[in-house]
């Protein structure tokens, strides 16, 4: 038999925290919320140390909201990308300017297609899929560009030039914008290399920038990333197509188009064509941007007015420092010709479109077990050629180089034999 304590049960505490009498009963149930005025938000945020200044009669509540004061100490949460621009004054008190616009962009994760609860489907070979997004603080709205791998993969050019399709967009929604602050996570092989700075100096130098001036590109720390907003949609995506069949990217772009609007974001979606890909890596190789420690930077600033001088810093706060993009030019003459002037930039043609034989023999195996409509789509991509392998290039060695090369200490013998071709 159990023993049971004869003990009576301990009495709750009345106040959950001690010390906090008055915020417990301000916030307890005696207090409705058509009573919850002015004098209850005192006690909530005074005797919580935290400044509260009361509005004047006739102002609303939202309107004293706005005069709480932040610590000084919490200056760092300043730098969220909120969609306002907040500054202190001399007496600390926290001010809001002009309201700038902050688009963070990311790379989704794969889609592969068809996605479809069939078991056939499981070990096959899928079409993979690509969403690049990009959300914009100041109209709420995500940018989705989206493209599958019968074009272009992940490579550097093909994200910076789905950027570029993004900014078009956000220029085209907001006609006098004057300045954009980019934020990105610190990926190297994405956003940390030569090809995204000439396109967005490229981008500022074409009559699509509009009357954009300044484009101002912030790297987030890595673990500690500013980039709630792309993930909050990233979360809506995959929340919503969690139970439903999607066996083409057609498919994918009818339903991110008709994503639902209760969850107060915006979502537009476009479809990168043959013709919005340009040669970024080939023109950004001319250009000196070597100079520039991708592996340090924190902060990239382009400007309009001076488009061949780009502005870094190795910090978020510190001073910025300017560089000049000069031309590889092996002649003097030639480097003052072309010093102060943008290349041009050709499109895209070596995209090595097509797939794998092994990809195409998988995705026509599924087909049998997809719906009419979405077959026509796949009988297009398979009727093309399948996409050529990249073979790995075999240095070409002398015959007396390349028989010793097979040794465990064969780079004894390399150094004899070059000795004796000499």
């Amino acid at each position: 038999m159990s023993e049971t304590s004869s003990d009576p049960p301990e009495k709750p505490s009345e106040c959950p925290t001690e010390g906090n009498e008055d915020v417990y009963r301000a916030t307890s149930d005696d207090v409705q919320p058509s009573h919850f005025d002015i004098e209850n938000m005192k006690i909530l945020f005074v005797q919580d140390n935290t400044n509260f200044d009361p509005p004047d009669e006739g102002k609303k509540l939202d309107d004293a909201m706005q005069t709480v004061e932040i610590p000084q100490d919490f200056d760092h949460i300043l730098q969220i990308p909120d969609g306002e621009d907040k500054k202190r004054t001399e007496n600390g008190k926290l001010i809001k300017t002009k309201p700038l616009l902050f688009l963070t962009f990311d790379l989704q994760n794969t889609f592969a297609l068809p996605k479809a609860y069939i078991g056939h489907y499981y070990y096959k070979q899928k079409l993979s899929c690509y969403n690049l997004t990009g959300y914009c603080s100041l109209n709420n709205t995500v940018y989705n560009a989206i493209r599958h791998e019968y074009i272009c993969g992940r490579a550097r050019t093909h994200i910076a030039n789905a950027i570029v399709k993004i900014l078009k967009a956000v220029i085209c929604d907001n006609l006098n914008l004057k300045k954009v602050i980019l934020w990105s996570d610190s990926c190297v092989p994405q956003n940390r290399n030569s090809i995204f700075p000439f396109a967005m100096q490229n981008f500022l130098n074409s009559e699509d920038s509009g009357n954009l001036e300044l484009i101002e590109h912030k790297y987030s720390e890595p673990g500690h990333g500013n980039l709630q907003g792309i993930d909050c949609a990233h979360s809506c995506i995959e929340r919503f197509i969690k139970h439903l069949e999607i066996w083409s990217p057609l498919t994918l772009i009818r339903i991110l188009i008709h994503m639902p609007t209760t969850w107060r974001k915006k979502f537009k979606v476009m479809q990168m064509q043959l013709s919005n890909y340009m040669d970024y890596q080939k023109s950004s190789s001319l250009l000196n941007y070597q100079v520039l420690p991708y592996s340090k930077v924190k902060r990239i600033v382009y400007d309009k007015n001076s488009i061949m001088n780009i502005k870094f810093s190795e910090s978020f706060e510190g001073n910025l420092k300017k560089i000049k993009v000069i031309p590889k030019k092996n002649t003097r003459r030639d480097r003052i010709t072309t010093e102060n002037t943008m290349l041009t930039v050709n499109r895209l043609t070596d995209l090595n479109i097509g797939l794998t034989e092994e990809k195409k023999k998988a995705i026509t195996e599924m087909l049998l077990r997809m719906p009419e409509i979405e077959r026509e789509f796949y009988h297009a991509i398979l009727s093309k050629p399948a996409k050529k392998k990249e073979m790995k290039k075999r240095k070409i060695m002398h015959p007396k180089i390349e028989k010793f090369s097979y040794f465990p200490f064969h780079f004894v013998f390399l150094i004899r034999a070059a000795m004796d071709l000499n």
